[in-house]
């Protein structure tokens, strides 16, 4: 599994939860924005384990995504989670997002409305609706928490 190290910052939720499971967590420095520097990275990686498919989340990882699926010639999977509107340089990473995911050699939506999206936007052929994991007993507590009016709805 790769992350991006964001200037040292190892510890994160997602890193702390993969190596628990005892995972192969590699990160990959990110100098700027748009650094090309992880996609060698991930491509000297790729080649050492064997890889035979690859997963990726947001536009930083679906430019790598896309890039490796051409070099290595393996199949790349590109999960839609949905976007936002803040500014105009989140407008041209969406952009950017959108334009990769009709290339990716399958996408996934994580909810219907954005499975409309994904198919208007690529087509239905290989483009699939795959729900984000729930973690019921979480859910649960915070509903316990709201209901008992500790926690803002």
């Amino acid at each position: 599994i790769c992350n991006f190290d964001y200037g040292g910052r190892i510890s994160t939720e997602f890193n702390d939860t993969v190596a628990a499971e005892g995972y192969n967590l590699k990160l990959l420095n990110q100098r700027f924005g748009l650094d090309p520097a992880p996609i060698w990275d991930v491509r000297r990686i790729m080649r050492e384990g064997g890889h035979n498919l690859i997963e990726t989340h947001g536009y930083k990882g679906h430019l790598i995504g896309f890039f490796l699926s051409k070099f290595a010639g393996i199949p790349w999977v590109a999960v839609a989670h949905g976007w936002t509107s803040e500014n105009w340089k989140i407008e041209i990473y969406n952009a950017l997002e959108r334009f990769l995911l009709k290339r990716a050699d399958a996408a996934v939506a994580v909810s219907p409305p954005l499975f409309d999206t994904l198919t208007a936007l690529r087509g239905e052929a290989n483009t699939h609706l795959v729900f984000n994991a729930i973690d019921l007993q979480s859910r649960a507590e915070r509903v316990l928490a709201r209901r008992a009016g500790s926690v803002a709805e």
